[in-house]
């Protein structure tokens, strides 16, 4: 495990570019989310599930133990990312309620008759990400966030090598953007925002 040094460049079989969704107000981020969800090119976590990854102490908390039990550690933290009707929380914003968010994010409900939960299967996710491990000496949250990717996009049977990364940061606090910044200095920022004009709502 390491520290806190930026990605380094010879991640060849994880996305190398990073792209991250803000949100100001109800500005249709969830939407724009769901049009680039399997996009070919384009590697993506259901929901805002993840949005605290970068937050204080949560690397701290997975990385604990070393390498052997990493990818369990985080399943447990982020189960809800593969059940959609778990009531465990997420990290997320200071006094903001992230119990049952699958469910509060639709994704307990999905299918054409809207009674499906969204599941995917953790021991094939971890599978994939012990494997991802094996390339790398070292691993920083930077390094561990991009294989979660990878390996999410593997153990749903999609195993085309995808260029980007897009992660619905949503609604962080400065420690998470600083933090997420620090391994993703060049990472691309997409803010929406809603606009009042003339008692309408427009989106940016």
């Amino acid at each position: 495990i390491a520290g806190n040094s930026a990605v380094p460049e010879n991640t060849s079989q994880l996305p190398q570019n990073m792209v991250a969704l803000f949100h100001f107000g109800r500005s249709g981020t969830g939407l724009l989310h769901s049009l680039i969800d399997d996009h070919p090119e384009i590697s993506s976590l259901p929901s805002i599930y993840c949005r605290g990854f970068f937050n204080p102490g949560v690397w701290n908390s997975i990385a604990q133990g070393g390498c052997q039990g990493l990818p369990e550690r985080f399943a447990k933290r982020f189960a809800v990312l593969f059940d959609a009707s778990s009531p465990q929380e997420t990290p997320g914003k200071l006094y903001e309620d992230s119990s049952s968010l699958g469910i509060k994010e639709g994704m307990a409900n999905v299918g054409k008759s809207r009674n499906e939960v969204l599941l995917v299967d953790k021991e094939k996710f971890c599978t994939a990400v012990y494997s991802l491990m094996q390339n790398f000496e070292n691993i920083n949250a930077g390094i561990f966030f991009l294989i979660i990717h990878a390996a999410y996009d593997l153990a749903v049977g999609n195993n085309r090598k995808k260029n980007t990364a897009f992660y619905h940061i949503h609604n962080p606090d400065d420690y998470a953007i600083l933090n997420f910044l620090r391994y993703f200095p060049a990472a691309r920022l997409v803010m929406m925002v809603t606009k009042l004009r003339f008692g309408r709502s427009w989106r940016c």
